[in-house]
C-alpha cells in the first residue's frame, strides 16, 4: 500500500517454486509459473477462494511446447506468448478450461518473435486497448479505434520517428504525451492537445546529440550454415 507503506502477502497458500505471478484486474493472483525438475508448470485458479490447479506443463528445453503468460483477460483466459506450430511466437488466448490454445493470434508480426511485447490495459472498463511490440522498429498495435485514429494523427505530424502514445482525459479533452525516437534521434517529448489540435515540445532525452549528424541504421537478414535466417541491424559510419 504506497499510502500506509505496508506490505500484504498475496501469494500465501500458491505453488511452490513459483517464477512468475499473475493478477486480475481486481488484484487477485489468478495465474503463476513454477518450475521444478527441468519442467515449466503453469498454474491457475478461478477466483479467489478457487483452488489451484495445474493446467499446462512443459520441458525448459522445448521451445516449441512453451506458453509464457502475460496478462488475465476479464474473460478468464489467459494471453500468453506461444509458437502455437509456427516458426516465430505470437501473443494468443489460453483456455484453462480446456487447457487449448485459439488457432488463430490476437497479434504476430511476421518473421519476428513476441517475447518483447507489453500489453496496454484499460483496467476500469477491462478492455485490452493495443500491445506494443518490437520488430524492424518499436510499434504499437492498437485494437481500439480511439487510440489508433490518436496514433496515425501523431504519425502524420512526427513522420520521420516511432511515436509512443500515453493518453489522459476524456474526448476533446484528452492529452496525449508522447515519446518520439529514431535510430538517429535518442528521443524527444511532446504534449499533444486533441481540442486545440496543438503539440507542445517538452524537451530532449539528450539534447547534446547531434541528430543530422548521426548514421542511420539498415535492418537485414542472413543465413546462417544451417540455413537459418538471422535478423540484424547495422550502421555503416559517414
Amino acid at each position: 500500500n504506497t499510502r500506509t507503506g505496508r506490505f500484504s502477502p498475496m501469494t500465501v497458500g500458491g505453488p511452490g517454486n513459483a517464477q512468475q505471478w499473475l493478477i486480475d484486474s481486481k488484484g487477485v493472483p489468478r495465474c503463476c509459473v513454477s518450475y521444478t525438475d527441468e519442467t515449466f508448470t503453469v498454474h491457475f485458479r478461478a477466483a479467489e477462494d478457487a483452488p489451484w490447479t495445474a493446467i499446462y506443463s512443459y520441458r525448459d528445453d522445448d521451445t516449441a511446447e512453451a506458453i509464457k503468460p502475460q496478462s488475465i483477460a476479464p474473460d478468464g483466459r489467459i494471453y500468453v506468448v506461444a509458437n502455437n506450430g509456427n516458426d516465430t511466437s505470437g501473443l494468443y488466448a489460453f483456455d484453462p478450461k480446456t487447457r487449448k490454445l485459439d488457432p488463430t493470434p490476437v497479434f504476430a508480426v511476421k518473421g519476428f518473435d513476441a517475447d518483447d511485447i507489453d500489453l496496454l490495459w484499460d483496467r476500469s472498463e477491462g478492455k485490452l486497448l493495443g500491445i506494443s511490440y518490437e520488430a524492424i522498429e518499436p510499434g504499437t498495435y492498437w485494437i481500439d479505434e480511439e487510440r489508433a485514429a490518436l496514433q496515425a494523427t501523431v504519425d502524420k505530424a512526427l513522420p520521420e520517428t516511432v511515436n509512443a502514445i500515453q493518453v489522459g482525459g476524456a474526448g476533446d479533452d484528452r492529452v496525449v504525451l508522447i515519446s518520439s525516437s529514431s535510430d538517429r534521434d535518442p528521443g524527444r517529448y511532446y504534449l499533444y492537445q486533441v481540442k486545440q489540435d496543438k503539440f507542445q515540445g517538452l524537451g530532449a532525452t539528450r539534447p547534446w546529440v547531434k541528430v543530422p549528424e548521426m548514421r542511420p541504421t539498415t535492418f537485414f537478414r542472413y543465413t546462417a550454415r544451417d540455413g537459418m535466417q538471422i535478423p540484424a541491424q547495422l550502421t555503416m559510419p559517414a
